[in-house]
């Protein structure tokens, strides 16, 4: 914070919504497949089950922290 205040610095404290969004870009392709392994992946990654089974099992705050440490913001999901 201290190091912000510089007009200098290369970094800028900017206060706006406390709000941090993030989204995990799946490959649904069949385009590009290497393996059996890649092919199932895939497969699996289409199904809405299991996309919604890892947005229940990600750890939000945790996810939160290792981008920004402190109380700063508040976690949100940005639709899948």
């Amino acid at each position: 914070m201290k190091q912000s205040r510089s007009k200098d610095s290369p970094v800028q404290a900017k206060f706006g919504p406390r709000t941090q969004a993030w989204r995990i870009n799946l490959n649904y392709s069949t385009i590009g497949v290497n393996d059996d392994i890649d092919r199932e992946l895939r497969s699996l990654f289409r199904e809405k089950s299991f996309r919604l089974a890892l947005s229940h099992a990600l750890d939000r705050h945790a996810i939160g922290q290792s981008i920004a440490r402190g109380p700063f913001a508040y976690p949100t999901r940005e639709g899948f």
